[in-house]
């Protein structure tokens, strides 16, 4: 009981700020176009406005909480491996200029690895997507 007290007590003196409540919530930075040293660490809210293209071998490592809101596919011309919590999610427009999407999240080339992850698609490609929804891989998905 007493513990419970005191953590009671910690958190209603601690506030975040609101830099803390609002990281990666008000504006989604774009999505880096570059996997420099073939490791790509994201951390908040981003977003593709055109086709992003990774050419060489990549790993996305999401922080807890990442957000990658997709206009454009995700092409990986070679390998790619997902690590984290990434949560991919078909940009929504609106009522006056609703957003055309019929392609997928994720599109690879070669092969693509689950490292220890907490990876969501929502609302990823759609029935005219093909060969398939949210992602497509032409050689290995492990």
């Amino acid at each position: 009981r007493w513990g419970t007290l005191c953590q009671a007590a910690v958190l209603s003196l601690w506030r975040p700020t609101l830099a803390e409540r609002t990281h990666g919530f008000l504006d989604a930075q774009l999505l880096p176009s570059d996997c420099q040293g073939g490791i790509l660490q994201l951390d908040g809210r981003y977003t593709t406005v055109d086709e992003v293209q990774y050419q060489e071998n990549c790993t996305l490592r999401g922080a807890p909480g990442t957000v990658v809101e997709v206009v454009g596919e995700i092409h990986f011309m070679q390998n790619a491996w997902l690590e984290g919590s990434l949560r991919f999610v078909k940009a929504k427009g609106n009522q006056k200029t609703p957003l055309p999407m019929q392609h997928r999240c994720l599109d690879v080339e070669g092969s693509l690895e689950f490292l220890d992850p907490d990876v969501e698609f929502v609302d990823c490609g759609s029935d005219s997507t093909d060969d398939g929804g949210a992602f497509y891989v032409e050689q290995n998905v492990t």
